[in-house]
C-alpha cells in the first residue's frame, strides 16, 4: 500500500514539474526561419536558419491559397496555410474609411515553422506543388579538420 502511494506521489510530482517547466519557458523552442522571394508566381528560398524563441504560427484558414507541409519521408509533421501576394490596406479620408486588396507581383516574405522531425519542406498552391526544399541541413555546422 505504501509503495503504491509513493509511486502515485512520484508521478504527480513528475507531471507537475513538466507542466511548470513548459509554462516557464513557452518561447524557448527551436523553429525554422525561412526567407523567401516571390515573383510572378515563382518562389525562391533566400535563406534558412534555425532560431530559438517563439515562432509565429500562420493563420490556419480554409480560404487561403497556399499550404506549407513539413514532411518526414511521407509523413506530414506540420502543415499550415497562408496567402502571400494579397495585401489588404485601408486608410481614412475626410469622411470615410477606404481601402481594399492589392495583388502583389513581387515581394519578400518570411515563414516560421516549428523545428520538428522532418527532412523536407513542400509548398502547394491549391493542389499543385510549387516549391520543395531539403531542410535537414538547417542549423547544421561543418566540421573543421586541422
Amino acid at each position: 500500500m505504501i509503495k503504491k502511494i509513493l509511486i502515485i506521489t512520484g508521478l504527480i510530482l513528475l507531471i507537475g514539474t513538466i507542466i511548470q517547466s513548459a509554462q516557464e519557458n513557452p518561447c524557448e523552442q527551436e523553429y525554422l526561419f525561412l526567407e523567401f522571394h516571390y515573383s510572378n508566381g515563382e518562389l525562391e528560398l533566400i535563406n534558412k536558419t534555425l532560431e530559438t524563441g517563439c515562432f509565429s504560427n500562420l493563420n490556419n484558414n480554409e480560404n487561403l491559397e497556399y499550404t506549407l507541409f513539413l514532411k518526414d519521408k511521407e509523413t506530414i509533421t506540420y502543415s499550415n496555410s497562408f496567402n502571400l501576394n494579397n495585401l489588404f490596406i485601408d486608410g481614412e479620408t475626410e469622411s470615410d474609411l477606404e481601402g481594399g486588396m492589392i495583388l502583389l507581383q513581387e515581394t519578400d516574405f518570411v515563414i516560421t515553422a516549428p523545428y520538428l522531425n522532418g527532412d523536407r519542406l513542400e509548398i502547394y498552391k491549391e493542389d499543385s506543388k510549387i516549391f520543395e526544399a531539403n531542410i535537414k541541413t538547417i542549423g547544421a555546422t561543418s566540421c573543421r579538420i586541422k
